[in-house]
């Protein structure tokens, strides 16, 4: 079901002999992760490329796509858990490790999870919320390829929380175009 080039995939488990020690084969992400990645850029005061955030971004989607199709919310995309390999041009969704089904008897969910820089405003507010929380974090993660930070951000985890139940992000810096501009508000919108 999860057999998706844009998720890192779990490929099955192995006892050894005596039963002693369970052994999962991984994709192996030989570039690390999204994190790492906009750091040693930050590191280098060195934005990427347009056509690198698109293609990026878009692989990203592509996995959160077909987690949604298939009924999944991740509930914790953040750039550590976007994984890079070939180079650092193909991106896959990792740490499935807090996601959720829904159901048809499930249609919200309430326990809260999540990375605090990445929440939307309803897990913020503590309310009900289904896979459009996971569209926020694409919006988080996508401000992120373009800024080299966050768009929210506060001198305390109460600042970064009501920035974000405010929709305050940070100002985009001068080079980032236009679209991506549009395209980061319309994600990153709070609806009341």
């Amino acid at each position: 079901m999860l057999d998706h080039p844009n998720i890192v995939a779990f490929h099955g488990h192995f006892w050894n002999d005596n039963q002693s020690a369970l052994y999962m084969v991984l994709d192996y992400c030989e570039c690390g992760d999204l994190y790492a990645k906009i750091e040693r850029h930050k590191a280098k005061k060195s934005y990427f490329d347009d056509s690198y955030i698109w293609k990026i971004f878009h692989q990203i989607c592509l996995g959160v796509e077909h987690l949604h199709q298939n009924g999944i919310v991740h509930r914790d995309i953040k750039t550590l858990n976007i994984m890079m390999t070939r180079n650092g041009t193909v991106a896959k969704l990792a740490d499935l490790g807090v996601s959720r089904q829904l159901s048809h008897q499930t249609m919200m969910l309430d326990t809260m999870y999540g990375t605090p820089l990445y929440l939307s405003p309803e897990l913020v507010d503590n309310a009900a919320y289904n896979e459009k929380t996971d569209i926020w974090s694409l919006g988080i993660v996508l401000y992120e390829l373009c800024c080299l930070a966050p768009p929210f951000q506060g001198k305390s985890l109460l600042a970064v929380a009501e920035a974000i139940r405010g929709g305050q992000m940070q100002p985009f810096p001068p080079h980032l175009a236009g679209n991506f501009q549009k395209v980061i508000r319309w994600i990153l919108q709070v609806v009341d």
